[in-house]
């Protein structure tokens, strides 16, 4: 009998201290895994607000709907207006030099997005964030609003929300 116990006690001392392990590690765990799809979800929002200012740019309002965003941000070009000054014996002559380059390239100068991907919550399963925009009175002034938010958040409560309907504001509510 004593045999079995010094077997069995040992055994039973690992099975308990991992079982300990779990039950501390699993919130912690839970935790970092929440804070990363918060994280990814912040950076997701923040490259729609930069593709709604893009389209706002060259269509002087927000788009309505993701795939009228994203067909501007595939297909549109913005204008690029250089001057320059050039003396002569007549003068200061300005000369205007008008280029277009893609929206895409405007709203996302470093190129590493993904467009496809902007109507969609990060590690979500497919889930599309919400769009909204219009126009909005401030002081006797239309002013274009937008709000994009995540209609299924991770932690109840807690959706992660850019802009507003009903002010001018175009920061996220974690700001």
């Amino acid at each position: 009998m004593e045999k079995v116990l010094r077997i069995i006690l040992p055994l039973l001392a690992l099975v308990l201290a991992y079982l300990i392990y779990q039950t501390i590690a699993r919130p912690v765990k839970e935790q970092q895994r929440i804070e990363r799809r918060e994280d990814e979800t912040k950076k997701r929002l923040l490259q729609i607000k930069a593709a709604q200012f893009a389209f706002k740019n060259r269509h002087s309002v927000f788009a309505e709907d993701f795939n009228v965003l994203l067909n501007a941000l595939k297909t549109d070009k913005v204008p690029v207006v250089r001057q320059d000054s050039v003396r002569s014996d007549s003068g200061i002559r300005v000369i205007y030099d008008t280029s277009w380059i893609p929206m895409f390239r405007v709203a996302f100068p470093e190129g590493n997005v993904y467009i496809d991907s902007l109507p969609y919550v990060p590690e979500s399963g497919g889930t599309r964030f919400v769009l909204n925009a219009g126009l909005i009175e401030k002081n006797m002034t239309m002013v274009p609003v937008f709000e994009v938010y995540d209609p299924k958040p991770y932690k109840d409560g807690m959706s992660l929300r850019l802009g507003s309907m009903t002010e001018a504001v175009f920061s996220g509510n974690w700001e």
